[in-house]
Parts: C-alpha cells; structure tokens; sequence
C-alpha cells in the first residue's frame, strides 16, 4: 500500500500568504485573519498568532467521519508553552489540542470532550513535533502518535459524532483554542495508516 491511497487531503503549507491549497485533493483552505509565514520543516510553514488566525474549510461534510477509520499527520511548534493550543477540529465531533500542565498534553479528543487518548511528556517552545492521530473503528482506538514514539491509546466505541461544521488547521473548536505557533505539511486520510507509514 502507498502512503498516498485513501489520502484525503495534503496541504503543503508552502505558500507565503494567503490560502493553503490542497497539493493532494480538491479542499483548499481559507486564510482567516491573515495567518502568517515561517520557516518549515519542508520549505516553509504557516505561523499562526494564537487569538484570531486559523485556516479553514466551511461546512465541510468531507471531514464528517462518524464511526469510520482516518488519520492526521502534521508538524507542530508551539511559540509558547501555556493554555490551550488548537491544532486541527471539526465542530465538537472531534478536535486536537494540547494543555499545557506542567509536563503537557498533546490530545485527540472526540465527541465534545466526551472521550481522549492524551500523549504526555515535556513540551518545549521552539521545538518542532510530528504528531499522528488515528481513529480506528475496527478496534475501537483513539490512538496519538507523536515523534514516531510509543502509541498512546484510549477505548472508543461508537465512532465521532456527526454534523456539518468547519474543518479548521490552527483551531480546536469554533472560536476556541487558537494555535499560538507554526504547522506544516498537514495530511488526512481516510484509512488507519500503519507504523511504518508514521515513520515515513
């Protein structure tokens, strides 16, 4: 199997300003309240200010997975380490977000905070993280990967609550959680990529 089968959506990040378009499918993403520019992991990355900027897709039932499997992967750099950062979410239904509590949380939560798997370890500013979630409906997992390092996994049955909402990369939940830092070279599939796949 090729890391590209069952891939959603890929968005590069690349562009210096402006909308992200999608380098893979056919969801381009709009630039709300001018999200920045940075160096990247590849090239560069999209710098986002930690009240207002995200980047989004409107109503988008693409994102609308239910008690289906997929995946994200991205590369995150977290400008500051205090409050709640939002990196990627679709309405309530399902959200990735990172608490800082002394050591820090990076989280996959579903369902309006109805169910988690929470990766913690010491999260640094200025440090970049590559950061995998998967929900497995065969197994009933949340799973979150990050840095190719151990899986950490939460029991969930009964898949993702549904609706049509925004997608957003930058964002938890609607007007919530800004992400005060950098993301890039955000896929999404609608598969469990495998661990070799995440080492790729």
């Amino acid at each position: 199997m090729a890391l590209t089968d069952n891939l959603i959506s890929y968005w590069s990040l690349d562009e210096t300003s402006g909308n992200a378009p999608d380098a893979h499918g056919s969801i381009d993403l709009t630039d709300n309240n001018t999200v920045g520019t940075a160096v990247g992991i590849v090239s560069n990355a999209r710098d986002f200010n930690g009240s207002d900027e995200h980047l989004s897709s409107n109503s988008d039932a693409t994102f609308d997975f239910g008690d289906t499997d997929f995946s994200m992967s991205f590369w995150v750099k977290f400008d500051a380490t205090g409050g709640g950062h939002g990196m990627a979410g679709y309405g309530s239904s399902w959200f990735v977000i990172t608490n800082f509590d002394g050591n820090g949380t990076i989280a996959f939560f579903v369902n309006n905070f109805a169910a988690s798997a929470a990766w913690s370890d010491d999260i640094d500013a200025d440090v970049w993280y590559h950061v995998v979630v998967k929900h497995d409906s065969a197994s009933n997992l949340l799973v979150v990967i990050v840095n190719d390092g151990t899986p950490v996994t939460a029991g969930h049955s009964g898949g993702i609550t549904t609706g049509t909402q925004n997608f957003t990369i930058g964002m938890a939940r609607a007007g919530t959680n800004y992400l005060n830092g950098k993301l890039d070279e955000f896929g999404v599939w609608s598969r469990v990529i495998t661990s070799g796949e995440v080492t790729e």
